[in-house]
């Protein structure tokens, strides 16, 4: 007989992660054993077949998700993120019923182009590449419809995603 766990947690990788090299860390947040937990690499990303776009991204969190829910009947499910991952997570827990969201280092994709690319071509070539952003992962709008319990991770040394980045997505 399959051990149900307590908790189950869905985990997206960043960037430059692979699902394969996933951490324990939503299990530190939450005193309950057994806890199992998935990862999932987007479409492009790691070994998975398909294209590496933003517009992909969405689609494949719900899907995912929505297995992992049938599967898990009524466990309680937890999404993490880590950086872009952290996008993944907001969109679920603005579209899906989850029971929390972990965010580590969130970044708001359209302000970190602006911030980091826009100032050395005056804006011109960084607002319409901010502006191709799926409204999917759009981190303060699927925060504000989120109503699941969050809790956010800054890290202070995070060179792509700063500090104060981060905090504008809290």
């Amino acid at each position: 007989e399959k051990i149900r766990p307590a908790v189950a947690a869905l985990e997206f990788v960043g960037n430059a992660g692979r699902a394969d090299w996933g951490t324990s860390l939503p299990s530190r947040f939450v005193n309950a054993a057994p806890m199992e937990i998935w990862r999932m690499n987007y479409p492009g990303y790691g070994a998975s077949a398909g294209r590496a776009r933003l517009s992909s991204i969405a689609p494949a969190a719900r899907a995912v998700f929505d297995v992992m829910r049938e599967e898990s009947g009524d466990t309680p499910i937890l999404v993490y993120g880590f950086s872009l991952g952290s996008t993944a997570a907001l969109h679920l827990a603005a579209h899906r019923e989850v029971d929390g969201v972990i965010l580590r280092n969130p970044p708001p994709l359209g302000r970190i182009i602006l911030t980091r690319y826009g100032w050395w071509n005056l804006w011109l070539a960084a607002l319409p590449v901010a502006a191709q952003i799926p409204r999917d992962l759009w981190t303060g709008r699927n925060g504000r419809r989120s109503t699941a319990p969050a809790a956010f991770l800054v890290s202070e040394d995070d060179r792509v995603v700063r500090p104060y980045l981060q905090r504008t997505v809290y």
